[in-house]
């Protein structure tokens, strides 16, 4: 018991305590705020030393896209969430390559949540069209901008997820280029050029299939993306 109550003690943030008294009654109310990284699965992995959710901060529209209940991923030992954790801790991006069932996507569900970090999820379908992900103007003239996903995601960070990334169309993947190198930052042309610099807390996981006849649309991811 003295241990759980100890755990308990170091989860608490802050506690404040208001009294009511009146002629018939006194009644004293404790309230304890706990800390944002207790979730109930931290302890499995260790996420927190590479993303640390108290360092990140996002506007609470933002923060409503943080995936919740995501279930334990096992993986036998390998630590995969921690892999995936640091290299997009060092490097900002990664890449997960494997066939279907073998829980791609549910693994980035699972980082996401557990670094508090909001996720933008992208099936990289041939139906999916560069409006959509870079934005567009709606109605007449060039009053109302509507931001795609991509640039929602440059602008305000977060977990891009790119599923399927080997079927995406070259014209989305060359736009790519410039916020994955050196230069970090998006060109809207269908905004008279903006320029929207990367987000410091802007995360990239992209995942795809094994490239064969057996995925039917698969193709070698483009060379300078890569």
């Amino acid at each position: 018991m003295s241990d759980l109550t100890e755990e308990l003690d170091s989860r608490i943030k802050e506690t404040s305590t208001s009294k009511v008294v009146n002629e018939k009654f006194s009644v004293n109310v404790t309230m304890s705020k706990l800390k944002r990284n207790t979730h109930i699965l931290s302890k499995n992995y260790d996420v927190k030393k590479y993303l640390d959710s108290t360092k990140f901060t996002f506007a609470p529209e933002i923060a409503e896209l943080v995936p919740k209940d995501t279930p334990a991923y096992l993986d036998n030992g390998e630590r995969y969430v921690e892999r995936i954790a640091r290299s997009l801790a060092f490097f900002k991006q990664c890449a997960l390559i494997g066939p279907s069932g073998t829980g791609k996507t549910h693994i980035v569900y699972l980082v996401a949540e557990l670094a508090g970090l909001p996720l933008w999820e992208i099936n990289c379908g041939l139906q999916t069209s560069v409006f959509d992900l870079f934005g567009r103007y709606v109605g007449l003239g060039k009053e109302n901008w509507i931001d795609g996903l991509i640039t929602s995601w440059c602008r305000h960070g977060g977990i891009l997820y790119l599923d399927e990334a080997n079927m995406m169309k070259q014209d989305i993947a060359t736009r790519l280029n410039p916020i994955l190198d050196q230069r970090g930052h998006l060109v809207l042309t269908e905004k008279d050029n903006e320029i929207i610099q990367r987000h410091k807390d802007a995360f990239l996981i992209i995942s795809m299939n094994p490239v064969s006849s057996e995925f039917a649309g698969t193709k070698p991811i483009n060379a300078a993306m890569r």
